[in-house]
């Protein structure tokens, strides 16, 4: 009696190993970080909320539990990128400026009065340009998972009204970190100084520098309009972000997981430009409700004389520092 019942357990142990459901792609646990230096309700914050969001609907029923660490809580922006290479954490969103030190073509997009519109700019990171970041940026174990607008540059500051880029002249202006962030301030007078966001806030309230460069968004999300009331309007360059990846860890992952990434990312990418567009467009027209500003557009004449006169600098130095990447700026509607 007792042989044939263990063959008879041996036979049902046989066929569970081959019935039953096997561990799959979908049991996998991967627990994702993501760090970043803004608050949660900034464009980029509500950008990864919803990245965080898409990829747990793309991934189907693999288990991804993503941790988001905002406002520097974890790492600044120089910081995550190390941190990024040796899987501390997993998804950042730097700006173009922190990247030049790898490939140095990114620096261009720190040129002022580079295009008249966004479309341009988007046109040139869509194009080859954006193709040799990419492939650049691969060489670094830096997966480039989409460009990022975060809107147009303008300067602020608690002296004067800034209409011509002589009344620029003798003021002190946070710019971020990056090669070409100054130009614009060097050239017509002005003392460029490298601050970070997180420290910006107090350092103009301290009188460090009395003028800032910022988007519209952080100008106002940062109530700025107390101690900077003289806001312009230059549109002087768009502020890009890099949604990156560490390349090794990318393809570490299944297939599947590959594909929910690439999808979510794609479609945070639409998400996060449109809302910066719309937050852009909202926030000009309550700034110019509020009386403790006072905003300075410049009139088409008058915006047409600083690049020109920029540009007059800015030309041959694109062209003879960075001659791949100008002649795809010419293509995407660069008027020297």
């Amino acid at each position: 009696m007792g042989t044939p019942l263990v063959a008879l357990c041996l036979m049902l142990l046989f066929m569970w190993l081959f019935i039953a459901p096997q561990p799959s792609a979908q049991s996998r646990k991967y627990p994702m970080i993501i760090s970043h230096v803004l608050h949660p309700e900034s464009p980029k914050g509500e950008a990864f909320t919803y990245f965080a969001q898409m990829l747990r609907e793309t991934a189907g029923g693999e288990d991804v539990n993503i941790e988001i660490y905002p406002s520097s809580t974890r790492y600044i922006d120089v910081e995550a990128i190390e941190a990024l290479n040796r899987d501390a954490i997993h998804f950042i969103a730097p700006t173009t400026s922190k990247l030049s030190v790898f490939v140095p073509e990114l620096a261009v997009l720190d040129f002022p009065f580079l295009f008249e519109d966004r479309e341009s700019y988007y046109r040139l990171l869509e194009g080859p340009y954006g193709d040799y970041v990419r492939e650049k940026l691969r060489e670094h174990d830096l997966r480039l998972l989409a460009f990022w607008d975060n809107g147009f540059r303008h300067f602020s500051n608690a002296i004067r009204e800034v209409v011509y880029p002589e009344d620029l002249k003798g003021l002190s202006i946070r710019v971020m970190s990056g090669e070409n962030t100054g130009l614009l301030y060097e050239h017509f007078g002005a003392h460029p100084k490298v601050i970070s966001f997180l420290q910006m806030p107090q350092m103009l309230r301290l009188g460090v520098v009395n003028g800032a460069e910022n988007t519209v968004i952080n100008y106002y999300d940062e109530n700025l309009m107390g101690i900077q009331p003289y806001l312009t309007l230059s549109y002087h360059s768009l502020m890009i972000y890099t949604f990156l990846m560490s390349e090794s860890y990318y393809q570490s992952l299944s297939p599947e997981m590959q594909e929910a990434i690439d999808v979510a990312a794609a479609r945070t990418t639409e998400y996060i430009n449109y809302l910066v567009g719309t937050r852009e467009q909202r926030f000009v027209s309550l700034l110019k409700q509020d009386e403790r500003v006072q905003i300075v557009t410049l009139p088409p004449g008058v915006r047409d004389l600083w690049r020109k006169n920029i540009q007059l600098k800015t030309t041959p130095a694109l062209q003879r520092h960075y001659s791949r990447a100008y002649r795809h700026i010419l293509e995407a509607g660069y008027n020297p």
